[in-house]
Order: structure tokens, then sequence, then C-alpha cells
């Protein structure tokens, strides 16, 4: 083999070495290319918007996220919270509520998207208040390093709504009763994993193990509540990721008991109403 590549034209194998260099550097180019394209959208699942009182706060929580692997963006000056959420929906909120605390809530009560963004409040919070999902409260004056590791359990607990699986077992549109059937069938297969639902600007989670519901989240709801609210949808899309476990238990009923109450209750709504 030597011998026949040393009495072959010089010029042809120039060629062939130039021909070999130029692939092998195409696949480093691709091979980077794709890790970067990887990282990118593992930044982009964990994106933060700072809405802070000051520049200096701002700034240097803003290269702790960094620091920690997150993709960060400070809330720009002048723009309003809702402005800014319209179109784009990061996976966590660092909020100042005593700037931004009114404009949150209006948010929260007319977009679901919203409502499901885990949010990290900093300030003294209500007196009076109720335990709300996503929702975390730290003093006004909290360390960047407490700060990340609320933000960090939040985003944990429950996907954003930008964060629905891509591999799904299976998946389909949703209509009337769909999801309820399917629910009956994930309990009748003893099933564990994640339903995931999905319509316009709005999403939701249930979580089943061995047939039966353990979690279910949507908005700002939890339990038995947000199951309701995602068995009403008529319209968006399901899709099913086995094996997920449930990151907390906020449902203890049998599945077959509460979608046999939920189905109902249902009908007599549909009585009252005169259908």
């Amino acid at each position: 083999m030597w011998e026949y590549i040393m009495t072959t034209d010089p010029k042809i194998v120039l060629s062939v070495i130039g021909g070999c260099v130029l692939v092998l550097l195409g696949l480093v180019a691709l091979l980077l290319s794709r890790r970067r394209l990887r990282s990118h959208m593992e930044g982009r699942n964990r994106w933060v918007l700072l809405a802070t009182e000051s520049t200096n706060r701002s700034d240097a929580l803003l290269l702790a996220f960094q620091n920690a692997g997150w993709d960060a963006q400070i809330l720009p000056h002048g723009v309003g919270l809702g402005e800014f959420l319209g179109g784009f929906h990061p996976s966590l909120l660092v909020l100042d509520p005593t700037l931004h605390g009114a404009e949150l809530s209006a948010l929260e009560a007319n977009d679901a998207r919203v409502a499901s963004t885990p949010v990290v409040l900093l300030g003294d919070p209500p007196v009076e208040r109720k335990a709300a999902p996503m929702r975390s409260w730290l003093g006004r004056h909290a360390r960047a390093k407490e700060i990340l590791k609320a933000g960090a359990l939040l985003v944990a607990l429950v996907p954003g709504p930008n964060q629905l699986s891509r591999r799904h077992e299976f998946q389909g549109p949703l209509a009337p009763g769909t999801l309820l059937e399917l629910l009956y069938f994930l309990a009748n297969a003893q099933r564990t994993g994640r339903v995931e639902i999905s319509t316009a600007g709005f999403a939701g989670w249930i979580w089943i193990e061995k047939g039966e519901i353990r979690h279910c989240h949507s908005g700002r709801s939890e339990g038995e509540k947000a199951l309701h609210a995602l068995l009403d949808l008529v319209q968006g899309r399901f899709g099913f990721r086995a094996g997920v476990a449930a990151p907390k238990v906020s449902v203890r009923s049998s599945t077959v008991y509460l979608l046999h109450e939920y189905a109902r209750l249902r009908d007599e709504r549909a009585k009252m109403a005169g259908n």
C-alpha cells in the first residue's frame, strides 16, 4: 500500500489528502454547531427575566444567573411587564412586587401562560396570603445564592408553558371528552407518566402513577381544581410522556372516583343549562 502511494503522482496524493482534511474539518464544524444548538436550547429552557428595583441589583443577579448557566435578561427600562411577556415567555421570573406586583396580578388573571410561569418575588409577602403554586417569596435583600436555589426548585417542580416534551409515546388533538377517555385508558392500563395539554396561551400537566392521578397543575391551580379545568378544555393538543414521576402529590382520591365524579358534575351542568 505504501509503495503504491509513493509511486502515485504527488498531485493526486495531495488532492486526496486535501479532500480528507476538508471532510474532517466539515465533521468537526458539524459537531460544534450541534453542541452550540443543544447548549442554546438548554439555555432557553433555563431563561430568567429579572424585573428588580435597581441597576446594581439587577446587574449582580444577571451575572449570578449567567455564571450558573442560565440565559438571563433584565426587563428593559420603561417597558411594561405585560408588553415584554406578550412576546417572550421566560421559564422563570424574578420580580420586585413593589414595582410590578399589581401588573403581575392583572396578567395572572387574564393570561394562563403568565399564571403558569414560576415567579420568585423579592419583598415582604402580604400578611394574609394563600400559598400559590409556582410562587416563592424571599426577602427584599435575599442573596443571589438563595434566589438561584428558589428559582431552580420552582422550575424543576413543573415545566414551564414552553417546555412541553417533544418525545411523546402518543399525542393528538383535543376534542370534548378526549381527555376523560384518555385518563380512563391510562387508569385501566395502570400506566405511569405525564399527560401534557396545550392550547392557545395555556398549558397543563397531569401526573399518573400506576394508573392513579397523583398531581395536576394548570395556571395557578393544583390538585382536583386543576384537573377539572383541564377536563373542561374542548380544543388544543395532548401528549403522553411515559415514565415521568410526579414532583409532588396533590391528588389522593382514586382516579376512577375522580373521573366518575367529574362526569356526574358535567352532566348536571348540562341539564341545568337545558342541554
